[in-house]
């Protein structure tokens, strides 16, 4: 798939601020934005993954987020062949073998609206294609339990809009 699924762990990730998840969760500290009630609905650990509806790619997400924190460390990462330099046709990727190896998606902004929950990843190079993609996710709070959409296309257009889902639960 693409960045539909960083996307959707995007979401979870950005919620990620610390704890002793922190090691775990290396990367850059993404910004989570809403009002103070809305951040505390996202404080914990969480785990949890997204799926393509297209084909079978699929990850994990996990991030922690710290009471009175307004931005996290999060991570969501798949397995897949090393994205190419460019563009390239799906029937001829599909033809080469590369090692599979685990990529690493970087949150980009999290906002969070009780009940709802958003954001977006950094652009990111799609394993399959090599093209740039652009992804973003949206999704419901209930208890301790996320769950939504995620959505991405290339980045040079937005004709070839690839979906999936994601999810992910408080683990303390």
């Amino acid at each position: 798939m693409s960045v539909r699924t960083g996307l959707l762990a995007a979401l979870l990730a950005a919620s990620a601020c610390g704890g002793g998840r922190r090691a775990e969760l290396a990367g850059p500290m993404v910004p989570v934005q809403g009002g103070a009630g809305d951040l505390r609905l996202l404080v914990g650990d969480w785990e949890g993954e997204f799926v393509s509806a297209r084909d079978a790619r699929r990850g994990r997400i996990a991030f922690s987020l710290l009471a009175g924190r307004d931005s996290a460390y999060g991570r969501v990462s798949m397995r897949g062949p090393t994205p190419p330099p460019g563009c390239t046709d799906a029937v001829s990727r599909a033809t080469e073998s590369e090692p599979a190896g685990e990529i690493v998606l970087a949150l980009g902004r999290v906002n969070v609206g009780a009940p709802s929950v958003g954001g977006w990843l950094r652009p990111y190079r799609d394993p399959e294609l090599g093209c740039w993609m652009d992804t973003w996710f949206e999704g419901m709070i209930r208890g301790d339990t996320l769950e939504g959409m995620y959505f991405s296309h290339p980045s040079d257009t937005a004709k070839s809009v690839r979906l999936g889902t994601w999810w992910a639960a408080r683990r303390r």
